[in-house]
């Protein structure tokens, strides 16, 4: 039968009657000395008083009469952990574990001793031996995480690495924290591709994991697989509405995919979370200016970059915006301040290569608009030969082989530098695009024409990109235009037979889009209002599509003015389109591919720029093509002007 004061000691502390449980067990203990109920009863009390030397006498007196008490040792423990001896805890709690029930909870405790001995590898082990048998509690998941921390990466991902493979038929839950800890720490120590990994499967495990689904999009966002990136964004935020980094992350997402009116209303959805998130602001910002909002833009950049003025990222940022709006200085004095904060970022010496060479400052800025190849290396590709330094060139005795970057556009527009080259005495070979390899070769018969998959000559020596030629030739301002008027020859046949096929005294070919992303919104025209340079020409004139794209859908879009030409694949078959182009005796275009092949084949050529105009077309006029004619936005979005500036300037006599 219990002993009647202990029952009454055990109601006055339950009821928080400290006293009057303590003088109940201690008049028992004088009759009853080894009652061990009212000995730990007892201990509990004299620590509650924080007296922890009669806590520890009761505690040890426990244990000479029953060496495996569990309670007494686990009360032991929580003495000795309180007065910092950290291994005696440990112990206690190691011997407390084993036959006690809440073997788990001591466990937890014994780990949590162990890392404050200074033994955090013991501790990690205890944890992941917990994890492994399912116990994956937030303060266990969060102490496992901190002993982490401690050890040197190599030892921590061992021991997650082994835990790994001996967790067997753990539950999911174990699974995915054993992999989303291991990837953290690959994330940490710049071991992406492992990372990439070990995230996807932390997210396989626990699926709703907000933060993990976040954590692989971030490095699939610097991979620029944005699209995959967006996915698994638009999840964290099924599962998280109000995760603010997610939001923001989904803003710059949206806006590589090329909807930065989407990508405005993530960045405010992140704003209204936290009001002073600096990198939502940010990203706000590069959504605003995408969006025709240079202005606002500018607001957003400036508010982020009060809030964190040392941040690289706002830095750059803001210098691009201010260079949209023409404050070159001040865009100039930006970049200055993040290169002083960070010396060699690839991000700021392009951003500093585009403005200079805006501002016709060529030397420098095509020194420095080599450095656009270390902004994304995973997307750059490795060079099989020796990279050609400036003043190695001309290579004598041996090829150049010069590689494509970018799109077709600037393959075509730096090939036209190619006649600069060979009269430099420089043998050349010329990687492309396959689709560009029967018009190139006709070009340039002196130099060997390489696709994807051709090896290259055995006498190439070293290799450049052909963005790297600028600054090889060393191009400045005072030419009168770096290009040769025509330097793209098509197949003539074909381009005749089109113009009878068109048929008109005078053919004016029009593109109005471009498949770029980023800048695709704002270089965009709606193609109606290009159409409406049809209004009040007479059957003399042919307006021709040169847009590439499903021809039923671009009739639909451009109406019946316009000649959309469905043989012709403008995507496809590059040749055919060349010989389209050259049948046009005007090409009227946004900044895209279409613009440089006209300008190429030697087309007059109108190019349509918006008010953010790239680099390549500097004010007041452009440097690269002859037969260029530039018209630009004066206000950001605004097309009208343009084409009424467009329409006067057809009634201009031939």
């Amino acid at each position: 039968m219990p002993e009647p004061r202990f029952q009454q000691a055990v109601a006055a502390f339950q009821n928080q009657k400290f006293d009057q449980a303590m003088a109940l067990c201690t008049a028992l203990l004088a009759d009853q000395p080894d009652h061990l109920p009212a000995l730990n009863l007892q201990a509990v009390l004299w620590c509650r008083r924080g007296q922890f030397d009669p806590a520890t006498d009761a505690c040890l007196r426990i244990l000479q009469i029953d060496p495996d008490h569990a309670a007494a040792l686990e009360l032991l423990g929580d003495i000795l952990h309180a007065l910092h001896e950290y291994a005696g805890a440990a112990e206690a709690f190691r011997r407390a574990a084993n036959p006690s029930p809440h073997a788990a909870r001591l466990i937890h405790k014994q780990a949590a001793a162990l890392h404050l001995a200074g033994q955090p590898a013991a501790a990690v082990a205890l944890y992941l031996d917990l994890l492994r048998t399912g116990t994956t509690s937030g303060a266990v998941i969060a102490d496992l995480t901190t002993a982490l921390r401690e050890l040197p990466p190599a030892l921590a991902l061992s021991q997650l690495r082994h835990a790994i493979a001996d967790s067997g038929a753990s539950p999911p839950q174990t699974l995915g924290w054993l992999h989303r800890l291991l990837a953290e720490i690959l994330t940490s120590t710049g071991q992406n591709t492992e990372a990439i990994t070990a995230w996807t499967l932390a997210v396989r495990y626990r699926p709703q994991d907000a933060d993990g689904l976040y954590n692989l999009a971030r490095l699939l966002q610097e991979r620029e697989q944005h699209e995959e990136a967006l996915g698994l964004l638009e999840q964290a935020i099924t599962f998280a509405p109000d995760h603010p980094e997610a939001l923001s992350n989904r803003s710059a997402a949206l806006l590589a995919c090329g909807r930065p009116a989407d990508a405005v209303t993530s960045a405010r959805a992140a704003l209204v979370v936290r009001p002073d998130y600096a990198m939502a602001l940010c990203n706000l910002g590069a959504a605003l200016q995408e969006d025709n909002q240079p202005q606002a833009a500018e607001q957003a950049l400036r508010q982020a970059l009060a809030l964190q003025p040392e941040q690289i990222e706002i830095l750059c940022s803001l210098a691009v915006c201010l260079l949209a709006l023409g404050q070159q200085d001040d865009a100039l004095a930006l970049l200055r301040q993040a290169e002083h904060l960070a010396p060699h970022h690839p991000e700021i010496r392009f951003n500093f290569a585009l403005a200079l060479l805006r501002s016709g400052e060529y030397a420098l800025g095509w020194r420095l608009y080599g450095w656009r190849k270390r902004r994304n290396p995973h997307g750059s590709p490795v060079p099989r030969y020796p990279t050609l330094l400036p003043d190695a060139f001309p290579v004598s005795g041996a090829r150049l082989l010069i590689a494509p970057e970018q799109g077709i556009g600037d393959e075509i527009m730096f090939a036209g530098l190619l006649p600069a080259v060979l009269a430099r005495g420089q043998a050349v070979a010329l990687h492309c695009d396959p689709r560009l390899q029967p018009l190139l070769q006709r070009s340039f018969p002196d130099v060997t024409i390489l696709s994807a998959t051709d090896q290259p000559p055995a006498d190439v020596a070293v290799e450049c990109a052909c963005g790297d030629l600028p600054g090889l030739l060393g191009l400045h301002g005072q030419q009168a235009a770096w290009l040769p008027e025509q330097f793209l020859r098509c197949d003539d046949a074909r381009r005749d037979a089109l113009r009878q096929q068109y048929g008109g005294q005078r053919r004016i070919g029009l593109s109005w889009m471009t498949s770029s992303r980023r800048t695709g919104t704002r270089r965009s025209i709606p193609p109606a209002l290009l159409a409406s340079l049809a209004d009040g020409e007479t059957d003399a004139t042919a307006f021709v599509s040169l847009q590439y794209g499903d021809p039923v859908r671009l009739a639909d879009a451009i109406g019946p003015a316009v000649r959309v030409d469905p043989a012709i694949d403008q995507m496809s078959d590059l040749d055919a389109f060349a010989a389209q182009v050259a049948a046009m005796d005007l090409v009227i275009t946004i900044d895209n591919s279409t613009a440089h092949m006209a300008a190429a084949l030697g087309v007059p050529t109108w190019l349509l720029l918006p008010f953010d105009a790239d680099w390549r077309w500097p004010l007041p006029g452009g440097q690269w093509y002859p037969t260029m004619r530039m018209f630009r936005q004066t206000t950001a979005g605004d097309w009208q002007p343009v084409i009424a500036e467009v329409k006067a300037a057809l009634k201009e006599p031939s």
